[in-house]
């Protein structure tokens, strides 16, 4: 049986210029500012350059994937049909 336990995802909220991550079981919310960011077609934002770290190697993002080593990189989540 194993003991690990599941962390629930953290909420990421795009702002006008800003970012900001509600964990679970918190009350503080983390902004950081964006940097610069790349949209699809529709304008949607697919990937965020943060201007620091905001994420471990364990956390889990609503919609989103982080990554990077000197600043957080955020990165849509591609959904796939399932049949």
């Amino acid at each position: 049986m194993s003991s690990v336990k599941k962390i629930d995802p953290i909420e990421v909220v795009i702002g006008d210029g800003s970012v900001s991550l509600k964990r679970p079981g918190q009350s503080t919310v983390v902004l950081a500012k964006v940097l610069g960011s790349k949209a699809d077609a529709e304008g949607t934002p697919q990937i965020l350059w943060l201007d620091r770290i905001v994420h471990l190697d364990s956390d889990e993002f609503v919609g989103w994937k982080a990554s990077g080593a000197i600043s957080t990189v955020l990165t849509k989540e591609r959904v796939t049909a399932q049949a």
